[in-house]
């Protein structure tokens, strides 16, 4: 499944979508990210087709290494009747 398509589905997918992003803003492949970030390039991978939740201290490497900052808005989803909350 692309990252697009789980972007907004899981928590996963928004990252996902957003380490893809800053790694071709950056135009980075995902060996050269990787290897910035002290990674593996199955491991960028996998984060990238949200297969896996990443530590914040990896998302804080991706992002140095990448040069760009990750935006990852959170938001709780709607209740019948209430307001959604907005963290970001």
């Amino acid at each position: 499944m692309s990252s697009e398509a789980l972007a907004g589905d899981s928590l996963e997918g928004l990252i996902a979508e957003e380490v893809s992003r800053a790694r071709r803003k950056a135009r980075l492949s995902q060996r050269e990210l990787a290897m910035r970030a002290g990674l593996t390039q199955a491991a960028v991978s996998r984060l990238e087709s949200g297969d896996r939740l990443p530590r914040l201290e990896t998302l804080l490497a991706l992002a140095e290494a990448s040069g760009h900052v990750l935006e990852i808005r959170l938001k709780r989803p709607r209740q019948a009747g209430g307001a959604s909350l907005r963290r970001g």
